[in-house]
Order: structure tokens, then sequence, then C-alpha cells
């Protein structure tokens, strides 16, 4: 009996310490964290890649290395970042891919990412934002307050859609809207500003994967509205005309909307109307108001300017022919014959669509007033 309880401890024993002689220390190895793709100005077949990666020498200065390479594909960009690199290069753990906007206007992007959705190793949530913009000058941004380069661009990104104010777009996202002909890409847009990276809005990509327009960031907060994500608390801004007033301005927080979008064709083109009961809760006004007394006039005002706005985003995406709303997917499947016959050019058939949007605000509260 004691013999095999031996032997039994000596099995686990083994067990626990299979894999100690493959031990790969954070000094040893680089961990590539931001990837950006820009275009050569000195040959059209080139593109720039450039990767950052955490430093984790206690002697370093700074806590990021940024590589810059020349190349015509991402796979041989990679082998070139191993050439340099005084650690194992270690994939896997990509957080962000930056593409510069000169990129999206001349070349279909999406083949130059086919690499990083062929290995199962590769990190398909990580985000894809474009740059108005250098990359070059992002990826050596001051982060010497801030933390790690990859780290911080997440972060930013992350917490810019948390607020409602840009899209948030992963790797895996990316490839679903290029393969599915029911939606248009859609990308964060950034900026350098003042030292600070900067979150703009939104660009609007073709199915070539290439730049068509941008969404501002309130224009943003209506794409997400339009999409019905919603799952955070949106921020609307208004301006009431009030005589002799300079900042008659009122800003709401939309807390839950209900939704009823109806699918119809006639005339020879699709027909859309999205009803949209919003509940929100008033996070600022700039000027006296009696609410409690007028809130009907209030919401009244508040409801009919935000139909004109969403009217203005409206117009604005069909005359690109695009659908970063994804009514394609109501088309096909509420109409699906007539779906049949334009999905492989569904852009241009919204573009031609009657598309309603009916909102009503509800406040719910007021907040505290003096």
């Amino acid at each position: 009996m004691m013999k095999t309880g031996k032997l039994l401890l000596i099995f686990v024993l083994l067990c626990t310490t299979i894999g100690c002689d493959d031990i790969i220390y954070l000094e040893d190895v680089e961990i590539p964290l931001v990837l950006g793709l820009d275009v050569d100005p000195n040959d059209p077949d080139q593109l720039i890649y450039y990767s950052s990666a955490p430093v984790f020498s206690k002697d370093a200065q700074k806590k990021y290395t940024v590589r810059k390479i020349t190349a015509h594909s991402l796979e041989v960009a990679k082998n070139k970042i191993g050439g340099m690199s005084t650690g194992f290069l270690v994939g896997g753990k990509l957080q962000v891919i930056l593409i510069s906007k000169k990129l999206l206007q001349h070349k279909n992007v999406f083949p130059y990412l086919d690499v990083l959705y062929r290995s199962p190793k590769n990190e398909t949530k990580a985000l894809v934002a474009m740059v108005d913009g250098s990359i070059e000058e992002i990826m050596n941004a001051d982060m010497k307050d801030k933390g790690i380069l990859g780290v911080v661009i997440h972060d930013i990104i992350q917490t810019s859609f948390d607020q409602g104010i840009t899209v948030c777009t992963r790797l895996l996202d990316f490839f679903h809207q290029m393969i599915d002909k029911r939606i248009t890409p859609n990308l964060t847009e950034l900026k350098m500003e003042d030292g600070e990276i900067t979150v703009y809005g939104t660009a609007l990509l073709n199915k070539e994967a290439k730049y068509s327009s941008s969404l501002n960031i309130l224009e943003s907060t209506l794409l997400l509205i339009l999409r019905k994500e919603t799952a955070n608390q949106l921020p609307l801004s208004f301006s009431i005309p009030q005589d002799h007033q300079k900042n008659a301005e009122i800003n709401l927080a939309v807390n839950h909307i209900n939704y009823d979008i109806q699918s119809d064709y006639r005339d020879h083109r699709f027909q859309f109307t999205m009803n949209m009961a919003l509940n929100a809760d008033i996070s600022e006004r700039l000027f006296p108001y009696e609410i409690k007394s007028k809130q009907d006039q209030l919401e009244r005002i508040l409801t009919s300017q935000l139909d004109q706005e969403f009217n203005q985003i409206i117009h604005k995406i069909q005359a690109k022919q695009l659908d970063p709303m994804g009514l394609g997917v109501y088309a096909q499947a509420f109409q699906y014959p007539h779906w049949q016959k334009v999905k492989t050019h569904w852009g241009k058939e919204l573009s031609k669509a009657t598309i309603k949007v009916k909102p009503h605000i509800v406040i719910r509260d007021f907040g505290i007033t003096f």
C-alpha cells in the first residue's frame, strides 16, 4: 500500500513539473500590441508597417519600442521585424490596428490583413481604427504620463464607445462587415490633436474597404442609435431657440430606447420606418426654463430637432451608397425575394430607398433644480 502511495505521489509531482524547461521570460520576448499600416510615398506597391511593443527591461528608459518596416505584405514585414528584434517575437496579443486615411483612400486594405485571419494564434479581438493624419506621429506619441501605447489607444477607443461617441470595430467584426452583403464597414476615427490621441468620430468605408465619408461625434451617436447599439447611456445635445439668449443649450442622457422597425417594398423601392421612443434625463441646461410646466412643449421641440438630425445623417449615408446601419438585415429578413435581386449592389439600392426615422423623446428625470 505504501509503495502504491509513493508511486502515486511521484506521478503527481511529474505531472505538475511538465513544461518547466520551456519557461520564457518577458525580458526575452517582443510582444507587439499595436500594428500600423500606411502608404509608401515612394512606391505604390509597398506599404509602411509599424509595430509597437512594450519593453520589460529595467534598464530601458522608454516603455515601448517602435519598429518601421517597408514591405509589400504583412507576413514579409513580420519576418523583417523578427530580424530586428532583440527577443523572440510573440504574436496573439495585438490590441489595436491603425490604418491611415491615405491608405484607405487608395487601396483595398482587406487583403493586407489576410495573414491576421489565417492563424488561430492571432488576436481577432484587436480594435481597428482609421487615423486621419500620420501613423508615425501616433506611434511615437509621448506616453510618459499615460502608460503603454497599445493599452492607452485601446482604452481610448473602448471608453469612447462606452460613452456613445464612436463605433467599436474589432478585427473579427471588420471581417464580417466585409463579407456580409447586408452592411458596409465602419471604423473608429482617430487624430492627433495638441499632442493627444483623440477620437473624432466614425469613418465609413465602402465594400471595397476604401474610405468614403466620416461622421462627427454627434452623428456617430445617431448611428449607434440607428444600429440599436444602446446598451450604454448615450449623449444628445440640442440648442433651444430663446430670446436674447446666447447659450440656449440643453444636453440629454438617453437611458433606454424602445424600437419598432418596419420594412416594406413599394413602387420598386424598399421602404423602412423606424419608430423610436427615447427615455432621457436632462444632464445639463444652460438657460432658464420652466420644465415642469412646459415639459410637453420641450419634448416636442427636442423631438423635432432630433428628427431633422436623423434625416440629415440618413441623406448623407444614402448619398454615399452605404449602409452602416445594417438595414440590409431587415430587407433580407422581411423582403427576401426583392433582396435576392439587389444583394450584390445593396448600397446603391438603399440610396433609392425611403427611410423614415420617427423619434419621440420622453424626459424622465429633470435632475436637481435650483
